[in-house]
């Protein structure tokens, strides 16, 4: 009987970038500290065990009261038992809980979490002054295990981001561990229509100042923040949240975008992890499109590829944006500039149908799937089964350099 140890698997690139960025950390952690770390949902490109793991023994080794962990879902759907199951056995060998943020119960975590002592509701503050423009204040509503431990640590990917410029940062908190009040009034009409709301900006950008605002937190927020790249990472920095946050985005600028010719329509093969529903595909879309200086051609079609195999989404985020879609382009375009009222103001996620719908004034979408999605002919997304398929309907002049294998990774820009 062999009774020798299985050999370990080689270290990912992922896992040894972790390991050493956390090893230049300057601040320790006291023994008595309880520690809350926030991680990214699937929708996120990083391998969150490879992530995980190091971090929870890295912390392991200052010895802390505790450690907790907590999923950041915002309104996407919960993690289910087989994207769950390599996350509890990591937190079962650290020593450490594992919880999955609940929006519908920013007082109530998930099963297992432990609830405590939280302020009563009317002591809830209203952070900041209205955005300008703004009809009504900004909740901050957030989950009680921000405010049961000394320090958080936060984990995101910092990659192009609609509405906050770059995704990462405090928005963990702000948007991933916020109630679905707090989470729709930032997606709302008001900030979506200021011109300062953009692709790959921070500076006066009010979606991201709003974020700031929400989670002013009164315990040391650190950032474990990862620019994704293949094979391996292009940057991993750990330090507080802010500067840690700021020093990623300046990479990631440099590193999302590049100059290219003006390009007469694109095909856009998207990765695993925006590809599960309509919802997330559609991004690359609107960041074709709407990307300051795109190199899109105005009028060029769009063709994206993505298996959906969750249709337009399973999430509260996702159905709000399926029924914000089945009133049609023209019907959202006429509420984003205030001519309609919307029927549901303030509901996250349908923010994603506006945003679609200003895409679709500039360029139409075609979208190739194994399986058709029908709530997309309200909004007039051609539908088609292969590559060849779609050339052949929409005559799609033969160039190069408009096949793109990740336009999360790198977005076309014109020289300006």
């Amino acid at each position: 009987m062999n009774t020798t140890n299985p050999p370990k698997s080689p270290e990912s690139l992922l896992h040894r970038a972790v390991r050493h960025a956390l090893a230049r950390q300057a601040t320790p952690i006291a023994p008595d500290q309880r520690v809350l770390v926030v991680i990214p949902d699937a929708t996120r490109p990083v391998d969150l065990p490879d992530v995980l793991e190091p971090l929870l023994t890295h912390l392991n080794s200052f010895e802390p009261a505790h450690i907790s962990v907590l999923v950041a879902l915002g309104l996407h759907r919960a993690l289910a038992l087989s994207e769950l199951r390599p996350l509890l056995e990591i937190c079962q060998a650290a020593g450490a809980s594992l919880t999955q943020h609940n929006p519908h119960h920013p007082r109530l975590s998930m099963l297992g979490a432990d609830v405590g002592l939280v302020a009563e509701p009317q002591a809830e503050p209203l952070i900041g002054s209205a955005p300008t423009g703004a009809d009504r204040p900004l909740p901050a509503l957030l989950h009680p295990m921000l405010f049961q431990h000394d320090r958080i640590i936060v984990v995101g990917t910092v990659e192009p981001h609609q509405y906050a410029g770059f995704s990462g940062g405090i928005k963990a908190l702000a948007i991933g561990c916020a109630g679905e009040e707090t989470i729709g009034t930032l997606h709302g009409l008001e900030l979506l229509r200021h011109p300062g709301v953009r692709l790959g900006r921070i500076d006066d950008n009010p979606f991201q100042q709003a974020l700031w605002r929400v989670a002013k937190m009164s315990v040391p927020v650190d950032a474990l923040q990862i620019v994704p790249g293949h094979p391996e990472p292009r940057a991993l920095l750990f330090g507080p949240v802010r500067p840690t946050f700021e020093a990623a985005c300046t990479i990631a600028r440099k590193a999302f975008f590049y100059i290219s010719e003006p390009l007469p329509w694109l095909h856009l093969k998207l990765p695993p992890s925006k590809s599960d529903n309509f919802y997330q595909a559609s991004r690359a879309a609107t960041y074709a499109a709407l990307v300051e200086h795109s190199a899109l051609m105005p009028g060029g079609w769009i063709v994206l590829e993505a298996t959906c195999p969750e249709g337009l989404g399973r999430g509260d985020g996702e159905r709000a944006f399926a029924r914000a879609l089945a009133r049609g382009r023209d019907t959202l375009l006429a509420e984003l500039r205030g001519e309609l009222q919307s029927p549901e103001p303030g509901v996250g996620g349908q923010q994603r149908a506006y945003v679609l719908a200003m895409t679709l004034e500039r360029n139409p979408i075609a979208l190739i799937s194994p399986q058709p999605l029908p709530e997309l002919d309200a909004v007039g997304i051609r539908q088609f089964r292969s590559l060849q398929e779609a050339h052949r309907a929409l005559n799609l002049p033969l160039v190069t350099g408009v096949s793109l294998p990740d336009i999360f990774t790198g977005l076309p820009i014109l020289d300006h």
